[in-house]
């Protein structure tokens, strides 16, 4: 394994440096084995919602999407951190009613929309958001069906001692390879249990998600399964303006990307069996898109209007209110010469 100081992100204003943001990365092969590693990757950290395609294998292996008639972009759906546009609180609404419940169940509580015109569209119709337009509305519809199909009680179904939570904890325990429990739980945003664990431990379970190596066939297939539902329905895990659907948008089913709160981000490359999860030290949202943009530019081979699209992505232009270009930011020189030498 080649192990490397913390990845570097700066933050450029005129040809000057203004910030940086420093970054933990670990990224694994299919067989378990660090490939190489940035920073610290044996430091536990909560992968929020980055492994939500993680959370959903259960409910897919056991059939309940096809038990409620769920489509593949209600898949996607299940693993997405979404923006509460139409479309998210239509597939939402859709996976309640297919499964006998409605938005008075969902336990996720519930936010504003993302972007200002979805607000605006409330504020006009003198309507409150609710649980529908919720972030994490889809994983909630899935984890409901996934209660209602195996008998058990639905309500406070978020708690880590509901029956479910306890089956998806082990799941992520077998899967991870680390330990989920109480000592390293914390609660996510949307009140469901969330667990510290090593860096490495995320990646080396990203490149067996993609891969399905070490996997039971049936385990295997239903996460394939997941990742071509989130690849090709990428409007449905993320949203307009988001980096998670626009890599998608441009990669299909070469890379399957999973954004997470405070900096973390991970990706998976089916084809190289790779997988690889980021943490931003600072939690700051900006760095952790741009690295994992980079990441993927460096490692993956892609034709000319894919890498000219992604490292848009990985290069973005800061403009002020006057629409100026004033800077920009980018991984360090140094940290995308070592990504770069990583090319398979």
């Amino acid at each position: 394994m080649k192990q490397f100081d913390k990845a570097i992100i700066e933050v450029s204003r005129g040809n000057i440096v203004e910030s940086i943001h420093t970054a933990d990365v670990a990224i694994s092969d299919a067989k378990g084995n660090l490939i190489a590693s940035f920073g610290d990757v044996e430091k536990a950290v909560f992968p929020r919602s980055a492994i939500k395609s993680f959370q959903a294998l259960p409910m897919v292996e056991a059939g309940v999407d096809e038990l409620y008639g769920f489509g593949n972009d209600h898949i996607a759906l299940s693993c997405s951190s979404h923006n509460g546009e139409s479309i998210h609180v239509k597939g939402a609404r859709e996976m309640l009613a297919k499964a006998g419940f409605d938005v008075s169940d969902l336990e996720c509580g519930a936010h504003l929309p993302e972007l200002e015109t979805d607000k605006a569209t409330l504020h006009i119709a003198g309507q409150k958001p609710s649980a529908l337009h919720n972030n994490c509305s889809g994983k909630h519809s899935g984890m409901l069906a996934f209660a209602k199909s195996q008998g058990f009680d639905t309500q406070n179904y978020v708690s880590r001692d509901h029956p479910i939570q306890k089956e998806i904890a082990v799941n992520l325990e077998n899967l991870m390879g680390a330990p989920h429990s109480e000592s390293v739980c914390g609660i996510d945003g949307c009140s469901l249990p969330t667990y510290a664990v090593p860096l490495a431990n995320i990646a080396k379970a990203a490149a067996r998600f993609g891969s399905g190596e070490g996997m039971g066939k049936e385990r295997a297939n239903a996460a394939q399964k997941i990742i071509h539902a989130c690849c090709d329905h990428p409007m449905m895990v993320a949203g307009t303006g988001r980096v998670c659907t626009q890599i998608m948008e441009v990669l299909g089913r070469k890379c399957f990307v999973k954004t997470g709160a405070e900096g973390v981000f991970l990706a998976i490359i089916p084809e190289l069996g790779i997988g690889a999860a980021i943490k931003i030290n600072d939690g700051a949202k900006r760095a952790s898109e741009v690295l994992v943009a980079q990441l993927i530019a460096s490692i993956l081979p892609m034709n000319d209007e894919q890498r000219t699209q992604i490292e848009r992505i990985a290069n973005p232009k800061l403009k002020n209110w006057n629409k100026i270009l004033v800077g920009g930011i980018q991984t360090s020189p140094e940290t995308k010469k070592i990504l770069d030498s990583l090319h398979p």
